[in-house]
């Protein structure tokens, strides 16, 4: 069967946080994992940006953003090369190409999302000892019960 991404956002709750928007990851998950094996997702051109919440302070995760591209022609090179503004895949570090590839799904149109993708995000999100390190900065205790999410839509028209 099919749902739609917005539809699966909608079903979670809303947190008002320092006047923004939020939605909790491990909510997120959740709900994938209660529609794992029985959907697909049509997607829509969008990043899900991540935010740490710790003492009535957001911080903002976007090295961590997963961005979801529905493209005419796959193209991960490219996406990194217009992502970093460099001129060949050689001047990228490896860790930025890594968290690339965790963070980037593209798309054909028609084609629809798995479950399953989302999820792989969500636990590198979970599980990535680089995020884990840069919350570490800023906050003494790393939970994932304090990640949080925004959704922005980037081609509101394109439904698959």
């Amino acid at each position: 069967m099919l749902i739609k991404f917005d539809d699966i956002i909608k079903k979670l709750k809303c947190y008002k946080i320092l006047n923004e928007e939020l939605f909790k990851m491990s909510d997120f998950r959740e709900e994938l994992k209660s529609l794992y094996g029985k959907y697909k997702i049509i997607p829509l051109d969008c990043i899900i940006t991540p935010f740490y919440v710790i003492d009535g302070t957001i911080c903002e995760l976007y090295v961590y953003e997963l961005y979801i591209d529905i493209v005419q022609k796959k193209d991960f090179n490219k996406h990194l090369l217009e992502y970093t503004k460099k001129k060949s895949i050689e001047e990228i570090p490896r860790v930025i190409i890594d968290r690339h590839r965790n963070c980037y799904i593209d798309l054909f149109i028609k084609e629809n999302l798995t479950v399953e993708s989302l999820l792989r995000y969500i636990d590198y999100i979970f599980n990535s000892k680089e995020m884990k390190d840069d919350i570490a900065k800023i906050a003494s205790k790393v939970s994932n019960d304090n990640i949080f999410f925004e959704v922005y839509y980037t081609n509101d028209d394109i439904l698959c």
